[in-house]
C-alpha cells in the first residue's frame, strides 16, 4: 500500500510545483470587458479578447451576466488564464441541441480558469421533434488537453454534465495534469463530473450535489467509454463532498486495466449509494483503488456499498493492496 501511496504524493508535488506560478494571474487581473447586456450574445467579444491575448497574459471578466452562444461555446487559449468575477456569470442561451459546450478546453496546454460561475439552461432547453432530446450539454468541456486547472468556479443547471473531462471522437488522446479545485456542480442534469480519460488527475475540495433528470445522475462518473484508448492513472481525489445526487455519490463504471484512483476524506450526503462500481459483462479489470476517510450520512441502512460485489481491490488506509479482500460486505465504513 505504502508504494502505491508514494506514487500519489509525488503526483500530488509534481502538479502542485507546476501549477504554483498561475495562482498569481488570479489575484491581479484587471478589468477588460464588461457587458451587462441581458438580451444579447456576448460569446464573440469574449472569445475575441481571449483569442488577442498574448501567451502568458489573462483576461479578466468582471462582475455582469454574459450570455454565450453554447454552441459554439467558449474556446480557451493555450498559455492564457481567463479570470471570472465573484459575481460573474456565463450563462448559455436556450438551444435545442443534444450537444453543447459553455466553455471548451480542447487541445489546449497551460491554462486557468478561475472564478465566477457558469450557468447551462436546463430549465429553458427545447427539445427538438428530431429525436432525442440529449444528454451532452456541458458547463466545462476538456478534451486532449493537459496542464488544465479549473477553480473556484460554480457549474449549475447544465443539460448535461457540470464538467466533463474526455476525448472527441475518434481522436487518440487523453488528457494530462488536470486539477479540478474548489468548484460547486449544482443541479446538472446528468452528472456534477464526467472523468472518461485521464492522467494525473486532482479533483479536491469541491461539493457535488442534485444531480438529477437523466442516468447515471451521479456526483462523479469515472467512466471510460472506450477502455483500449482511455485511461485512469493516478487518479487522486481529496476532501470531495457528493449530496442529494439522485444515482449516487462516486460511480466507477467499466474502468480500464492498469488505473489507479485515490479516495481520501470522502463524505456522502443523502445518497442510497455513495460508492457504486459496475462492470460491462464479464470486464473486472485489474488495478488499485485506495479509500480513505470515508463518511456516509443520511443514507440507505444496507445493500448500498459497492452493490455489484464485483471489485478486484477495495483497500482501506494501511492495508496492502496485494492481499485486501473484495468488499462485498454491504456495510458502511
Amino acid at each position: 500500500m505504502e508504494q502505491y501511496r508514494f506514487v500519489a504524493i509525488i503526483f500530488l508535488v509534481y502538479l502542485g510545483l507546476f501549477f504554483s506560478s498561475e495562482a498569481a494571474y488570479a489575484s491581479v487581473c484587471t478589468p477588460m470587458l464588461q457587458y451587462n447586456g441581458t438580451a444579447n450574445d456576448s460569446t464573440s467579444v469574449i472569445q475575441a479578447c481571449i483569442d488577442n491575448e498574448p501567451a502568458g497574459g489573462f483576461v479578466k471578466l468582471p462582475a455582469g451576466t454574459y450570455l454565450v452562444n453554447a454552441l459554439n461555446g467558449l474556446k480557451l487559449k493555450s498559455n492564457v488564464d481567463f479570470c471570472l468575477g465573484k459575481d460573474t456569470v456565463l450563462r448559455a442561451i436556450p438551444n435545442n441541441s443534444t450537444h453543447y459546450a459553455i466553455v471548451k478546453a480542447w487541445g489546449v496546454q497551460n491554462v486557468l480558469f478561475d472564478g465566477g460561475t457558469v450557468e447551462g439552461e436546463r430549465d429553458q432547453h427545447t427539445i427538438s421533434d428530431a429525436g432525442h432530446p440529449g444528454e451532452w450539454g456541458m458547463g466545462i468541456d476538456i478534451r486532449e488537453s493537459s496542464m488544465v486547472r479549473i477553480s473556484n468556479v460554480t457549474i449549475r443547471n447544465a443539460w448535461g454534465d457540470g464538467i466533463y473531462i474526455g476525448r472527441t471522437l475518434g481522436v487518440n488522446g487523453t488528457n494530462k495534469n488536470i486539477v479540478i479545485e474548489n468548484v460547486v456542480c449544482d443541479n446538472n442534469r446528468r452528472q456534477g463530473i464526467s472523468l472518461i480519460t485521464g492522467e494525473n488527475v486532482l479533483i479536491e475540495n469541491s461539493i457535488l450535489e442534485n444531480t438529477h433528470g437523466t442516468p447515471p445522475q451521479f456526483g462523479i462518473d469515472l467512466q471510460p467509454d472506450d477502455t483500449s484508448l482511455e485511461m485512469l492513472k493516478n487518479i487522486v481525489i481529496r476532501n470531495l463532498t457528493t449530496i442529494n445526487n439522485t444515482g449516487g455519490g462516486i460511480l466507477r463504471y467499466n474502468p480500464p486495466d492498469n488505473y489507479f484512483i485515490s479516495i481520501a476524506k470522502y463524505t456522502s450526503i443523502g445518497e442510497a449509494h455513495p460508492i457504486n462500481n459496475f462492470f460491462l459483462g464479464d470486464n473486472v479489470a485489474k488495478g488499485i483503488i485506495i479509500y480513505e476517510g470515508k463518511e456516509y450520512k443520511h443514507n440507505c441502512d444496507s445493500d448500498c456499498f459497492f452493490p455489484a460485489c464485483n471489485m478486484d481491490w477495495v483497500c482501506d488506509a494501511g492495508e496492502d493492496a496485494t492481499n485486501c479482500p473484495v468488499d462485498c460486505s454491504n456495510t458502511h465504513a
